[in-house]
């Protein structure tokens, strides 16, 4: 097959079943974005504003801990450990251990946390069981409410932490997965492991502003319990041990205590003011929905927020009146639940061809293990095939969502998506073969043994790998700070994931995606070739529907991160190769005829929208429809012959996206059987006179540099956290602007610029020396300037496209480089092209830029390290004699310094050194008439193997404001009071 094509946009927001939020529907509590911890205030949940916070939600439930009665399995197997048991009784416990894995896999997805955001719902609670968070699970617990985290960060949720089944049970019946008794309140080592718990879990997410609050205990002490009076005595003594545990690693979270008889009786409570963060949470089924005033009762008495964590279960009306009630009495609530089999919650999953056989066995007797041979006789396929059909169809595409339900709690329904999506990320097996003996043969001919995936047909058969045996690598990340003996490796690695796969008869077609792979990627499925794809930061898919089989397949991929002198970039670079699937994997199922790119820019008139769509196929008289219902714009239009339409809306009046403002709107297209959503801002960036001008008004480019690195050193950006953790340093440091060096940053990381209010200056990896006059170095140029462009292109904060940093001035170079700007500006031409060129010094001591592609670009910037790499100790002499006709901007300047070395002013490798040349640029930036924006070198430091001064640098460039570890070193504060300075003044002198 062909190579993989470039990954063209729509794909991720393409996939989301999401509608259009009524803000001002839900005016109260649906902000999104904000990094700041929620606290009480007497009544009201507010954040560090003190504006209010009001809950409304969806619980996630059944997800991490298995119900009985959301299979259909009646209470023969109501418990997780119940349901657990009769799973491996009915298809063995290796099966089962993989059914789980794919239930879990595609219950909760990002799709589905999109999906619950563009309701206008702002809150998830997510009930979970202890057993995942105890030493036997091995982190897996913390794993997914990681990536969870992620994932509502990114949809702008909040999440409640909620202990649903607790050591030893805390309740006394199923859903506490409990052996039918309360044991937790009598039994000491259980408290012990209970309050250890949640010491952990509020340990690792101290600093989680996306976590609201913990809710220590779920629904505890039936009211069937005999004891139940001893136990209420008992409640708020276990409930304050556990509060002190929290509170030892984490004083900033909000803490929740639930009443006994589940959720109902608050009054076993005494000490409500034990801590200031203290709100409580109720629960309540079957009663009249006006029928909770004893709650609002107990909220005014002790002056602290109820929060109705757990309701629903009834008619629309119910729903609709309970909620009406709850929002005139101030109590926030987390419907229940999200997503089960059949009727009752917010989304529905279909029953698989022989679900009625697997819950005829939960429901058999079972007690004997002749009675589970006798049950199971004759039906281990079928109940096999139904339990994988099952957990497939938990997937968001292919569930049905209850739009009335929805609507009852006052929120919108999402339109159901035209695209399933498999995610892929994970556990991947690999093997390194540095001499790609699973490639190559002993002749050196091309054979892709490995991908195979071969296994012995008995004990004679010679087969000299096995994937199955292999270790494991998570995906997406790289193996260099995964694996210890792979941290310096650059070569081949194989890598390899079974999945489960339906193939469907609509004439849908399916792709898999990979977000990035560096550097060069080999993709076979089920051992056929799906094809290639070169370059390290670019997205790319293939095209994999005659591939795949229904029921198992495998992936297999050969990924090489050996540099090349004809690749991009080349052979030399500052910074750390890291290899691997460093970004997300995917199968997206698409329509035939799918949107295969859009984008919708604002015209420099700013109130003219100007789209375009590409669908897949060059059909004509596809009708194409894109709405705005935010700003009441609407586009309607019908494709050409080549498949193209473009749409235009003038007299648009829209909140233009600015670093103050970073305004976005939901905007949905549909295009024939396809449709696409996302969310953006709207933005223009201009060069004029010597300016840049954002949204028509001139604008100083308070700048940082950084690379596509977790800030401790932990490798490739691969979650959002460790994205939001490098843009808090920046925002710290006061900038409005990012370099994004020197390749394309993964898709994270712009979004989260773009929501955050931080203009963007994205770049591809021509940098220094690059075969200029190879035709295949600028097709792979080209490919990765063009992915880069389609990818973003609906940004409304990405105001520069950069072609290179710090190449060299020849004749072959600037052929090479005009080409691609012309190519960059044909594809986008709202953006402002520009590169990293350097300065010259000339016989009169005054500095030019004297670059022949001056003409070229839209921006004149470039790098001067005056103080460091030159002219040590004479910046204060220098002399500048910029060009005027066009914004002239510093894309790096700086100077080393190892964290916590100090000595004089003129000594090398100190704070001080590095304090001083910031310092005199600082000076010096005010002699220069016309800069308009300045990119100091560099964030934070980094990993980069060209830096070899044992002691100083050991492996890396220590030219960061911050230390990996978050320590500012002394010229952070030197830029951060230029930088307010310049905020105040509007310009930078």
């Amino acid at each position: 097959m062909e190579n993989g094509r470039g990954f063209l946009a729509g794909k991720r927001f393409g996939a989301l079943a999401a509608g259009i939020v009524a803000a001002a529907a839900l005016a109260a509590g649906t902000a999104k974005g904000e990094d700041t911890f929620l606290r009480v205030d007497g009544t009201d949940i507010v954040d560090e504003k003190g504006e209010k916070f009001f809950i409304r939600g969806v619980n996630l439930g059944n997800w991490l801990n298995p119900e009985g009665y959301m299979f259909g399995f009646g209470s023969s197997a109501a418990s997780a450990s119940a349901i657990e048991m009769m799973v491996r009784q009915a298809i063995g416990p290796e099966e089962a251990a993989a059914f789980w894995r794919r239930f879990r896999e595609n219950y909760v997805t990002r799709e589905d946390v999109r999906f619950i955001a563009a309701t206008g719902a702002n809150t998830v609670r997510l009930p979970f069981h202890y057993r995942l968070f105890t030493e036997e699970a091995k982190g897996e617990g913390f794993a997914i409410i990681d990536r969870l985290v992620d994932w509502c960060k990114e949809a702008g949720l909040r999440i409640v932490l909620d202990m649903h089944c607790c050591p030893g049970g805390q309740t006394g019946d199923n859903i506490d997965d409990s052996d039918g008794g309360a044991w937790l309140f009598t039994s000491g080592a259980a408290q012990e492991t209970f309050c250890g718990i949640w010491r952990d879990i509020a340990r690792r997410y101290a600093d989680e502003p996306a976590i609201l609050g913990y809710d220590l205990m779920n629904e505890p002490i039936s009211h069937e319990l005999e004891n139940k009076d001893e136990l209420n005595a008992l409640l708020e003594g276990v409930m304050k041990r556990a509060l002190a545990a929290v509170r030892e690693v984490d004083a900033r979270h909000i803490v929740m205590f639930g009443g006994a008889q589940w959720n109902n009786n608050f009054s076993v409570f005494k000490d409500w003011d034990c801590d200031a963060n203290l709100m409580f949470t109720c629960h309540r089924y079957q009663c009249p929905p006006e029928g909770v005033g004893d709650f609002f009762a107990f909220r005014d008495k002790v002056r602290r927020p109820m929060y109705m964590g757990e309701t629903g279960h009834n008619t629309y009306d119910w729903i609709r009146r309970m909620r009406e009630n709850l929002e005139k009495h101030n109590v926030g609530y987390t419907f229940w639940p999200y997503k089960m089999r059949g009727k009752g919650g917010w989304v529905k999953i279909a029953e698989p061809e022989g679900w009625d056989e697997v819950v005829a066995f939960a429901k058999a007797p079972r007690a004997t293990f002749a009675e589970i041979r006798k049950a199971r006789k004759g039906k281990e396929a079928v109940l096999r095939k139904a339990l994988n059909a099952f957990a497939r169809n938990c997937r968001l595409a292919r569930c049905e969502a209850d739009g009335e339900y929805i609507a009852a709690m006052g929120l919108i329904a999402p339109q159901k998506t035209t695209r399933d999506v498999l995610p892929l990320d994970g556990e991947w097996h690999y093997i390194v073969d540095p001499q790609e003996q699973g490639f190559y043969n002993y002749h050196h001919e091309e054979e892709g043994s490995f991908a195979r995936n071969r296994k012995p047909k008995d004990k004679t058969d010679l087969v000299e790998y096995s994937f199955a045996d292999a270790p494991t690598l998570h995906v997406p990340g790289d193996w260099n700070t995964q694996k210890k003996e792979l941290f310096w490796y650059e070569g081949a690695v194989w890598y390899e994931r079974d999945f489960e796969w339906t193939r469907t008869e609509d004439g849908s077609r399916a792709f898999l995606v990979f977000d990035a792979a560096n550097y060069e990627t080999h993709v076979w499925v089920n051992g056929k070739k799906a094809g290639r794809h070169e370059g390290g930061f670019s997205p790319f898919e293939f095209d994999v529907t005659s591939l795949l089989e229904d029921g198992e397949n495998f992936i297999v991929a050969k990924v090489d991160n050996r540099r090349r002198a004809d690749g991009v970039p080349a052979l030399d670079f500052d910074w750390w190769n890291y290899g691997g699937i460093t970004r997300s994997v995917r199968i997206e199922t698409r329509p035939e005829n799918h949107i295969a790119h859009w984008q919708v820019r604002l015209a420099k008139d700013r109130t003219t929208l100007n789209a375009e769509v590409r669908m897949a196929k060059p059909v004509a008289g596809v009708v194409v429809k894109i709405e705005i219902p935010e700003a009441a714009i609407a586009m309607e239009g019908v494709t050409d012959a080549a498949g193209c339409a473009r749409l235009q809306a003038a007299g648009c009046h829209l909140d233009l996206w600015s670093p103050e403002s970073p305004r976005r709107y939901k905007v949905r297209l549909d295009a024939g059987d396809d449709c696409a959503v996302d969310e953006m801002g709207f933005s223009t960036i201009e060069s004029a006179n010597g300016k840049i001008l954002l949204n028509g008004k001139e604008v100083f480019l308070k700048g940082v540099c950084f690379h596509d690195e977790a800030a401790n050193g932990g490798g490739r950006v691969a979650t959002l956290a460790q994205a939001m953790e490098n843009i808090r340093r920046a925002k710290e440091l006061g900038c409005n602007f990012v370099r994004l060096a020197h390749y394309p940053h993964n898709e994270l990381t712009v979004r989260a610029c773009e929501r955050e209010g931080l203009m963007v200056w994205s770049e591809i990896p021509l940098y220094w020396a690059i075969d200029w006059t190879g035709e295949r170095t600028y097709r792979l140029a080209q490919e990765q300037m063009r992915d880069m462009i389609l990818r973003d292109v609906r940004r409304g904060n990405i105001v520069v496209w950069s072609l290179a940093n710090e190449t060299p001035r020849t004749p072959q170079r600037g052929n090479f480089l005009r080409r691609l700007a012309a190519a960059a500006m044909a594809i986008d031409s709202t953006r402002l092209v520009s590169m990293a060129m350097e300065a010259s010094c000339t016989a009169d001591g005054v500095n030019r830029i004297t670059d022949d592609l001056q003409d070229a670009v839209d921006i004149i910037a470039f790098n001067e390290y005056i103080g460091w790499y030159r002219n040590a100790g004479e910046i204060d002499s220098m002399e500048w004699d910029l060009p005027q006709e066009k914004p002239v901007v510093i894309s790096e300047f700086g100077g080393g310094a190892l964290a916590g070395r100090h000595g004089a002013k003129d000594e090398r490798w100190t704070e001080e050194m590095q304090e001083a040349i910031y310092e005199a640029q600082v000076r010096m930036f005010q002699r220069m008439k016309g800069l308009c924006g300045t990119c100091p070198w560099v964030l934070t430091d980094f990993r980069s193997p060209r830096r070899a001064l044992t002691g100083i640098q050991d492996g890396w460039n220590r030219k960061g404001l911050f230390a990996p570890d978050g320590t500012k070193k002394r010229a952070f504060r030197v830029m951060q009071d230029f930088y307010r300075k310049a905020a105040e003044t509007g310009k930078s002198d």
